[in-house]
């Protein structure tokens, strides 16, 4: 499957961390189906998806963040968020080896909040040691900061990102 570019059209998407819609479970691997023979089990475990998709484009989204919890209930008072009017352009590459978006720009709002406007740009590259965040700007109404930042240690395909996270050793510069 050869796949030049992917348009997204006012996407809806939800996440919440207290269920099997949470950001994290988002990127684990699924285990087979239920029920399924040993035969299905083994075509399963062999397959990976692999993308490489040069053009992403989203437009128009919503997205809702519930059960946020932990450092963002102390810093916004609140443990849920709406994103709105969230659009992008990106290139996209996952596969085994690694992951790899390069973000051209993601703007969007949120609505009820001090923030009108964010935009930013930068590259996130992950392997089976690497989460790295490369060259980021990051532009929030008439404030501007550029960083990039490494996590040795995390992988977003295997549980516990948090975790991983708290446990790496991290380089913000």
């Amino acid at each position: 499957l050869d796949v030049q570019s992917l348009v997204v059209q006012a996407p809806q998407v939800y996440f919440d961390n207290d269920s099997e819609h949470s950001f994290e479970k988002a990127f684990s691997k699924r285990s087979p189906l239920l029920g399924s023979t040993g035969a299905d089990s083994v075509a399963y475990s062999n397959f990976g998806l692999e993308l490489i998709i040069p053009s992403v484009r989203i437009s128009e989204g919503d997205i809702q963040l519930n059960n946020l919890g932990g450092n963002f209930n102390s810093f916004n008072g609140a443990d849920s968020l709406k994103i709105q009017n969230f659009n992008a352009d990106l290139f996209l590459e996952y596969t085994e080896e690694q992951r790899f978006i390069d973000i051209n720009s993601i703007t969007f709002n949120v609505p009820g909040s001090n923030i009108e406007n964010v935009e930013f740009y930068g590259q996130v590259y992950n392997d089976d040691r690497f989460f790295e965040l490369n060259s980021f700007i990051l532009n929030v109404d008439d404030s501007s900061v550029r960083f990039s930042g490494e996590a040795d240690g995390v992988n977003v395909l295997k549980e516990s990102i948090q975790e991983q996270i708290t446990a790496s050793d991290l380089t913000l510069d």
